[in-house]
């Protein structure tokens, strides 16, 4: 028999079963009979049972020889007030010996200053045998405020992570200067650890760090400041560093290879930083993060194992690619690495992560010199140089190093001044110089406020990281007796003659520049009407009231 379409329903609700009553689920604090609960968390499951604080986790197989720890390594005994903290180092050191700041498994153990950072952190007690060594510090929830490249120094580099730390160092000391004494014991000489911060659980110093400011030492033979027209150079130099400022795509400032779709391929999600975004394929320390898609400059930046340019003095970074028959329309010349783009290259994409703000960059209106005490007290001068500084929120790499090269080759007439806002410009291709990293280093870093501290119960805490008066005392010291006396000799190296020997190669003569000049004022005038309308625009008009 059917059933009217109309009594289906009703039908089908007579044959439902009421549900049944059920009991709330069982806390998960609750104990079973045939679970009991285990008495110590560092008792693991997979450790064979033994204590947590004595197993050791070897790197990845694809790691170094020399970071395997050996047999033989145990961690110190330390007291057992100690606690696992969130905490910052302040550390200063001279860069000239290592490949950068930035760990990287792939090369031996002690090339780069997070590897004797780590190692003094273990051998004071600051962090047990599991977290010591692992794969890019990712237990140790390690981030650093500027990454260096190599050869390049720091008076004022922040690394926060979690460490094994009495919370009363804090108590008369909010930064904790003895216990920093007593890591910088364990620390190479030309590495120092001088405060050690209380932060909050979520500080990342890269992510917090909203300015950073840079020195760079030019010898002053290198724009022939001392010798006749030096007064003009210099301040042909120094006009040209202020055209920089501001926010600007710095894309003809950087790797550009880096940015290409081949390079973009490499990326794999088996590499992440501590806060799991990707990373460069085969460099741990190298990441891309949410402001930069490329290395830090000193930071030189990031950030990094990239190779240098074989050539000092020209960082030209020559597009892969076919015949111009297959390339986008564009002016200029290819071969030489100059030209303007009539139309978007899909290869060579300029986007938001190209974009930085420099709010300061400036040279000394003066030549200058070092005195320089050695052990036995007599004293030397170093050659004449102009100190240069920069102030900005993030550098891309080589970015630092290529605007002063850049600046250098215009106040030597190889590079007319104009062209500068023309390389600033997302359609212009521009192969640009790079100087020399040996006299680059990080001056100071900020950070943004901490979160407020709302538990008494926490250590003493500062609102903000900002070094005191005692601990800028300490660094300027140790820029006195370490730092200058590491960067004089470098002032006297042939680098530098080969970099200004190279400088010719990148030249762009009037004939180059004229008609990227006149493209680059079409380019404003489009964009200045096209700002125009959109002010005049009605919509617009109605959103801003």
């Amino acid at each position: 028999m059917s059933i009217p379409f109309a009594f289906a329903p009703a039908l089908a609700r007579a044959f439902v079963r009421a549900p049944r009553a059920r009991s709330p689920p069982p806390s998960r604090w609750v104990v079973s009979a045939e679970r009991p609960r285990r008495s110590s968390h560092r008792k693991v499951d997979g450790n064979g049972g033994q204590d947590y604080t004595s197993v050791k986790h070897q790197p990845d197989a694809n790691a170094h020889p020399s970071h395997a720890i050996p047999d033989d390594c145990f961690a110190p005994v330390v007291d057992s007030k100690r606690k696992k903290k969130a905490v910052a180092l302040l550390l200063a050191y001279v860069g000239g010996a290592y490949k950068g700041n930035t760990h990287n498994a792939q090369r031996p153990r002690g090339e780069t200053v997070d590897d004797c950072v780590e190692d003094a952190l273990f051998k004071w007690g600051g962090i047990l045998l599991p977290n010591y060594r692992s794969r890019g510090l990712q237990r140790l929830k390690w981030s650093r405020s500027s990454r260096t490249d190599k050869g390049v120094s720091s008076l004022c580099t922040v690394v926060s992570l979690r460490a094994e730390i009495d919370p009363a160092v804090w108590n008369d000391d909010v930064e904790a200067r003895a216990v920093a004494k007593e890591i910088s014991a364990f620390l190479p000489s030309d590495v120092k650890c001088f405060a050690v911060y209380n932060t909050p659980k979520s500080f990342q110093a890269r992510r917090e760090c909203v300015m950073r400011t840079y020195e760079y030492l030019l010898p002053a033979r290198v724009i022939d400041a001392e010798l006749e027209g030096g007064e003009q150079r210099l301040k042909t130099f120094q006009e040209a560093l202020k055209m920089f400022e501001g926010a600007h795509p710095f894309h003809n400032y950087t790797k550009r290879a880096q940015y290409t779709r081949k390079a973009q391929a490499k990326f794999t999600p088996k590499l992440r930083d501590a806060r799991g975004r990707l990373a460069w394929e085969g460099q741990e320390g190298a990441t891309i993060d949410s402001r930069s898609n490329v290395v830090d400059d000193a930071e030189e930046g990031d950030e990094s194992d990239v190779d240098e340019e074989d050539e000092p003095g020209f960082g030209g970074d020559v597009q892969e690619g076919d015949d111009d028959a297959a390339f986008p329309a564009h002016v200029g010349s290819r071969s030489d690495s100059v030209y303007w783009l009539m139309e978007s290259d899909p290869n060579d994409r300029v986007g938001p992560s190209h974009f930085r703000r420099i709010h300061n960059f400036t040279a000394g209106s003066r030549v200058e010199r070092m005195e320089i005490t050695d052990e036995d007290g007599a004293k030397t001068t170093s050659e004449p140089f102009v100190r240069v500084s920069v102030r900005g929120e993030s550098f891309m790499l080589y970015q630092i190093r290529k605007m002063i090269a850049t600046a250098v080759a215009v106040s030597l007439g190889h590079i007319p001044l104009e062209f500068i806002p023309a390389t600033l410009s997302r359609p212009c291709r521009a192969a640009m110089p790079l100087a020399p990293p040996l006299t680059l280093y990080l001056y100071d870093v900020e950070f943004m406020k901490f979160r407020e501290n709302l538990d008494a119960s926490q250590p003493n805490r500062l609102e903000t990281l900002e070094p005191s008066v005692a601990v800028r005392d300490d660094l300027a010291r140790f820029q006195r007796e370490k730092l200058e006396p590491a960067l004089s000799p470098a002032l006297s190296s042939a680098d530098w003659d080969a970099f200004k020997e190279n400088l010719p190669r990148g030249r762009v003569d009037d004939e180059a520049a004229r008609p990227i000049l006149r493209e680059l004022a079409r380019y404003r005038a489009d964009r200045d009407d096209a700002l125009a309308l959109a002010r005049s625009s009605p919509a617009l008009a109605t959103a801003d009231e």
